[in-house]
């Protein structure tokens, strides 16, 4: 009798493995591409609710309408939050390799379970990942791994918690299930062991952190506090204006562009980087990389969130970033539009703004500059308050970044709208401009005095100082146009283009009332300053060939070539009680170079 009862308990045992085998194929729709649902992008969220975007999602993965409506169903069952994780999760890079097959995963190892009606065959479930990986108590999560069904449950620290298997293609997917964080019983900062079951079949054990609550500081502010310095490198400068911008094709310095970026780019951090943390947060939040200097560093090494990142704030690619977002603020045409908003735009209509802008997603998203006498900072508001005689800006201030064992909420920082005195108010700061993030990428541009206009002179002048004891012994223009020629200037028949001007120039740059005249945005109390003066143009310290001499300088008249006078003797630069910086009168020419000069002048 033995053997007849072992052959029927594995013809038995055989049976329920094919039954299950093909129960679980016969759930996969045939026709199928698994193809199409390698990649499954974000979902563009925009006004839609959770609901109305994972129906769009459906449909942009051409699932049946009546397998469609199955998903819907199950989606809505699930509660808000768990519909806003996946619909925001639906499915970025960090699922990628779990969603490889969206279909149930039949693993290597089984266990059997023998009750006196039938013989049951359970797979093994597995955990690999979270998103997000840490999560606040009474926060929903999503497990990663294979083996899910429907029957599985979530136990968090040796507990049984709420769990959500999650519907796609008409089937409970197998490779994510969704689960709550324990209200109780945790403490923020503390890591507790996290399995799944099937049935009475364990799986595996992956850690779990409980935090604060992350809120938007937590996940798309930099982890790092807002700080000055350094200074910008070169390297971003080029990448950011384009190398033919500030560069020959030699790799030389356009003299402009050099200039402008000793004297106003390079530094524009010096007291803060909040414009720049607030402007590269948003960038990345989006996934925004196009023409930044490390996109491909981004890329390859994604983090779930913004705040994963780490940086050093010195070189790193992270704070490069920041810094190169940071000179955005005296690009052009953005400038112009920092300081007409933040002058110009009412406190209402920058609630008003603000609201529109934060009811959208990609690639919205906005910067808020805030200013008092002598300093300014820049925040991003993530979310207002309701309308009413008071109305709040929530927003993400860089000053403050998120702890995972902080305590005071996730909205930590706010600022208020009077709507009747149409005022706006945080601490001392008492003026308020709204920025939308396309129109702050806008392809930016040097400024004139950075390409050789803006003082005054045709926009193809070109400047150049030289102070002892240099020695100057060619000198070529941005257009190719040669000065000297093997160190002599140039008196040929090839003589300089009449529309170089060749004189000393001053030229005060007012500040119009500015808070701050030299970085407007850093966070920082600035010091008054007085105006501040753009290099002079041509300086009268150009050397000639021997030390202690200097080079003449005339102003080309129209029909007449430049020419170069016969060293002068050196003149010295005067400190007028105003503080400018003028040059001396001309020393009074003798008759024979006056009438060498004339008759150069005839010929």
């Amino acid at each position: 009798m033995r053997r007849p009862i072992t052959l029927f308990l594995c013809v038995l045992v055989c049976l329920a493995f094919t039954a299950t085998a093909f129960a679980q194929m016969r759930r996969i729709p045939i026709k199928r591409s698994t193809k199409s649902l390698r990649v499954l992008k974000p979902v563009t969220k925009g006004d839609l609710g959770s609901q109305q975007a994972f129906s769009k999602f459906l449909q942009s993965k051409k699932v049946p309408s009546s397998t469609a409506a199955k998903d819907l169903a199950a989606f809505k069952r699930l509660p808000g939050d768990m519909q806003k994780l996946v619909v925001e999760s639906s499915v970025p890079a960090a699922l990628a390799p779990a969603q490889a097959t969206m279909k149930p995963v039949i693993a290597r190892k089984y266990w059997m379970r023998i009750d006196p009606n039938r013989l049951v065959l359970v797979a093994f479930p597995r955990i690999s990942s979270f998103y997000p990986p840490d999560g606040a108590k009474g926060e929903v999560a999503l497990a990663i791994g294979r083996n899910f069904r429907s029957n599985t449950k979530i136990y968090f620290n040796n507990s049984l918690t709420t769990t959500y298997p999650i519907t796609f293609w008409g089937t409970t997917l197998s490779t994510i299930i969704g689960f709550r964080v324990p209200s109780s019983g945790v403490s923020n900062g503390s890591s507790y062991p996290v399995y799944a079951k099937n049935g009475t079949v364990k799986g595996n054990t992956k850690s779990f952190m409980v935090v604060a609550p992350r809120g938007y500081r937590g996940k798309y502010g930099w982890k790092v506090s807002n700080s000055g310095g350094p200074t910008i490198p070169w390297a971003v400068y080029r990448n950011y204006f384009g190398a033919s911008a500030v560069e020959f094709p030699d790799g030389t310095h356009r003299p402009a562009a050099e200039s402008w970026y000793h004297t106003r780019y390079k530094g524009v951090g010096g007291g803060g980087n909040c414009y720049g943390m607030s402007l590269s947060s948003l960038r990345v939040k989006h996934w925004n990389l196009t023409g930044l200097l490390h996109a491909s560093w981004f890329v390859a090494n994604r983090e779930f969130n913004v705040w994963w990142y780490d940086t050093n704030r010195n070189n790193d690619p992270v704070w490069q970033t920041v810094l190169e977002m940071q000179g955005n603020q005296v690009a052009e045409p953005q400038h112009t539009l920092l300081w007409d908003r933040i002058n110009n735009q009412s406190a209402n209509a920058a609630w008003t703004m603000a609201k529109t802008i934060c009811s959208q997603y990609k690639p919205h998203g906005c910067v808020m500059a805030v200013t008092r006498p002598g300093a300014g900072h820049a925040v991003v508001p993530y979310r207002v308050g309701p309308d009413g005689p008071t109305r709040q800006f929530i927003m993400y201030d860089n000053n403050n970044p998120y702890r995972t064992t902080e305590t005071g909420g996730p909205d930590p920082t706010i600022g208020t709208n009077n709507r009747t005195a149409n005022t706006f108010s945080w601490g001392s700061y008492n003026k308020v401009g709204i920025y939308d993030l396309p129109e702050l990428l806008v392809a930016p541009s040097l400024p004139a005095e950075a390409i050789g206009g803006g003082m005054g002179l045709a926009s193809q002048s070109s400047y150049l100082s030289v102070a002892k004891p240099a020695r100057v012994n060619q000198i070529t223009d941005e257009l190719g146009n040669v000065f000297y020629v093997n160190g002599r200037p140039n008196t040929g028949r090839k003589k300089l283009p009449e529309h170089v001007a060749l004189h000393a120039v001053q030229q005060q740059e007012l500040h119009d009332g500015h808070p701050s005249p030299r970085h407007p945005l850093h966070g920082d109390p600035v010091r008054p300053e007085g105006p501040r003066r753009r290099p002079l143009g041509l300086w009268a310290q150009l050397q000639a060939d021997r030390p202690g001499r200097q080079l003449g300088q005339r102003e080309a008249r129209a029909g007449e070539p430049v020419q170069h006078d016969a060293p002068e003797p050196e003149a010295h630069l005067h400190r007028q009680p105003d503080g400018a910086t003028q040059l001396p009168a001309p020393a009074p020419e003798c008759d024979c170079r006056r009438r060498r000069r004339d008759r150069a002048h005839r010929e």
